[in-house]
């Protein structure tokens, strides 16, 4: 098994928890969507390795909500935990992740040319 399958194996799991965590969250659809698209996205590449295209799409809808939530954070300038915070620590951890499949598979497709 390759190495980004093994990620898509130990990340997999952690997106589904974190999108079971946000029923209690006042906003909780989105953050649903957003993690359940990782999710569903790496629980496939688990089984088959999806078109690179797919993972840049993905983390750029995760980066874009990253992008819109970093000025409220700024903003208020005290990192204490809030759940903006977290929010945004989660949208930057998954643009990484789908970051991380969209080069791996695409050096793969390419035959590991740069």
């Amino acid at each position: 098994m390759s190495p980004l399958r093994i990620l898509a194996v130990v990340v997999t799991p952690a997106l589904v928890y974190f999108s079971l965590l946000q029923l209690n969250d006042p906003d909780p659809m989105r953050w649903i969507v957003i993690y359940g698209m990782g999710a569903l996205v790496t629980g496939i590449t688990i089984f088959k390795p999806l078109s690179p295209v797919l993972y840049m799409i993905v983390g750029l809808l995760t980066l874009s909500s990253f992008l819109l939530l970093l000025p409220q954070v700024l903003r208020e300038a005290v990192f204490s935990g809030t759940e903006i915070e977290r929010e945004l620590l989660g949208m930057l951890l998954l643009t990484i992740i789908m970051a991380i499949f969209w080069v791996g598979f695409g050096l793969e497709r390419s035959g590991g040319k740069t």
